[in-house]
């Protein structure tokens, strides 16, 4: 049996990270050991909103972005390192395809809070 339920749903970009450069000093992949060697910061932070009774039991609302990870040349566009979740009962995302810090970089403090990515930090709130 094949039960169709809809949602009225909204995806919202709360906060933007602004134009970027892509300038400085270039280095390889083997040379990167932290997770500011690879680049400006760059924060998004997206909304998502379910309208209406909650899913409870019936299953789970899933979010899938494509992103640009690098250009045909191999070279990194997007470094992606955290996937961070509020108002979940798991904080982080992990998918599939080892995305997040393939290279296995040494984690950047940045002020208070710690953004684990130093190219792209998705924040997905509720």
């Amino acid at each position: 049996m094949l039960v169709e339920y809809s949602l009225q749903t909204s995806l919202t970009l709360i906060s933007s990270p602004g134009p970027a450069s892509f300038s400085g000093h270039v280095i390889g992949e083997s040379a990167m050991k932290k997770t500011e060697d690879v680049g400006s910061l760059l924060l998004f932070t997206f909304q998502v909103t379910l309208h209406g009774k909650p899913l409870g039991h019936l299953g789970n609302l899933e979010v899938e972005f494509d992103w640009p990870m690098e250009v045909t040349s191999g070279k990194w566009l997007l470094y992606l390192t955290e996937i961070r979740l509020n108002g979940t009962s798991e904080p982080l995302c992990n998918p599939p395809g080892n995305i997040i810090n393939p290279l296995s970089l040494a984690v950047t403090l940045v002020g208070e809070e710690v953004l684990l990515n130093k190219f792209g930090l998705l924040k997905i709130t509720e």
